[in-house]
């Protein structure tokens, strides 16, 4: 995981960037650090994945790309959120199409996460920021 976890300061907003591609989550990061959260990149791996969200406050924000590779997928990191009560917002990333995304995002939601919205890659800096500006 690149970044300190921490405690989330009441006045700094962290985007926890959890996905495979190590370029993508270096990419993504330089997009949230612009719009002025602090970037912590997180490794898909589910004690890395855990200790970000348990240490995220409301104003905390998870980018999580849905297809993450063998040892853990998309679908679990938001049962994992959903089952810990994850307080901030998520955003979900993927090359599917719209319709996946939604489905995720309704899926999401029935589990009481706060969606920002849903970004399908290509990544743009101008969707991340539409997201991190979003109430979920």
């Amino acid at each position: 995981m690149t970044g300190e976890i921490g405690e989330s300061g009441a006045s700094e907003r962290r985007a926890f960037v959890v996905d495979d591609d190590s370029l993508t989550r270096q990419l993504i990061a330089a997009h949230v650090e612009q719009a002025g959260f602090r970037p912590i990149e997180v490794e898909p791996m589910q004690p890395d994945i855990e200790s970000a969200a348990a240490s995220a406050g409301p104003e905390d924000v998870v980018i999580l790309d849905i297809i993450l590779g063998p040892d853990i997928d998309g679908f679990e990191v938001i049962r994992m959120l959903g089952q810990i009560g994850f307080p901030g917002r998520l955003v979900l990333v993927s090359g599917y199409g719209a319709d996946y995304l939604q489905t995720l995002s309704s899926l999401a939601r029935a589990l009481s996460l706060q969606v920002a919205g849903t970004i399908a890659k290509p990544v743009r800096p101008a969707e991340i920021r539409r997201c991190l500006d979003a109430e979920g």
